[in-house]
């Protein structure tokens, strides 16, 4: 209840000024607005089952919501209404993806087109890229294959010259352009003459594994270093803090919430052991069997506090 009171007076005692920064462009409905405010209060409640229903729904109606999602996240002084709004203006507003990297400075591809990787650099994987393009330019016939392979490069051109009838071939190897140049500057040029007219042939992103040739399965994604979710276990989500980790979530009648966690409590120590971030104190659950005691150290209110209980197993 006391959470509750706090977010009620936290939304409701909001004036139309704090949203001017991030008010919406056209005013909304005024019904809309009473059920944003509604949800928004929603998302203090001591049940858990409400607090992720108003979550679903602000997430479904979307940008409308933002200002008053925003203010609230800045002004609220429940941290779980916080880290929801946090969560909600995430999913309305993802984070844009991290540009692709580039081909190291003064490196240009003779081949052209994309370069892509398929799955993470590993050492007994062999990831290969093949563009190759072809033109004809003074009666000849022209191939450039440009090859980047567990990223050693290499290019090769295979010239056909015809005269008196019949056709010869010609190969050229280089590691790159620079080495190309130094070794044909003529054939450089003519390649890089004909570029624009040049016509590819094939772009051929490749992955096998060695002396198998069968596709390796992509790695897994990294662990998330903000919170780590532990509500099918023991019924509670960590999450980053400035001072450490903090319980962000509780899951009602689960293990945690009937041994008295609470949201809000600084996590110190897991079975003894010393926890002031996420991939700690993921690697300390990791190394407890679901069924054993486990104890844990938080601060509440500057209190410190050990808490003992055993999950429930199905």
């Amino acid at each position: 209840m006391k959470r509750t009171a706090i977010l009620f007076a936290t939304v409701f005692l909001l004036t139309p000024a704090a949203f001017a920064a991030d008010a919406p462009q056209e005013k909304i409905a005024p019904d809309l607005e009473k059920k944003i405010h509604a949800l928004i209060q929603q998302l203090g409640d001591p049940d858990w089952n409400k607090r992720e229903a108003a979550t679903t729904e602000l997430q479904f109606i979307g940008k409308p919501a933002v200002p008053y999602l925003t203010e609230t996240r800045r002004a609220s002084e429940d941290p779980e209404a916080r880290i929801r709004c946090e969560t909600i203006l995430n999913f309305i507003n993802p984070p844009a993806p991290p540009p692709a990297p580039a081909d190291p400075p003064g490196v240009v591809r003779l081949g052209g087109g994309m370069v892509q990787q398929l799955g993470a650099p590993n050492a007994n994987v062999v990831q290969t890229t093949v563009v190759t393009k072809t033109f004809a330019a003074d009666g000849n016939h022209y191939v450039v294959t440009d090859t980047t392979e567990n990223q050693t490069r290499s290019i090769t051109v295979e010239i056909t010259e015809k005269g008196d009838g019949k056709d010869v071939k010609k190969t050229v190897t280089a590691a790159d352009e620079k080495e190309l140049e130094k070794k044909e500057p003529a054939l450089f040029k003519i390649i890089k003459d004909n570029e624009p007219n040049a016509a590819v042939q094939r772009r051929m992103q490749a992955q096998m594994q060695v002396g198998f040739g069968a596709p390796v399965a992509p790695a897994p994604p990294p662990p998330d270093p903000t919170s780590l979710d532990l509500l099918g276990t023991y019924g509670m989500k960590l999450r980053r803090a400035e001072d450490g980790v903090t319980v962000g979530d509780i899951k009602a009648d689960s293990p945690a919430d009937k041994a008295d966690v609470r949201m809000g409590d600084a996590l110190r120590k897991i079975n003894a052991a010393p926890v002031a971030t996420i991939d700690e104190a993921r690697k300390a659950f990791g190394e407890i069997a679901p069924d054993k005691p486990l104890e844990l150290e938080v601060a509440r209110a500057g209190k410190p506090i050990t808490i003992k209980f055993t999950p429930e197993t199905k």
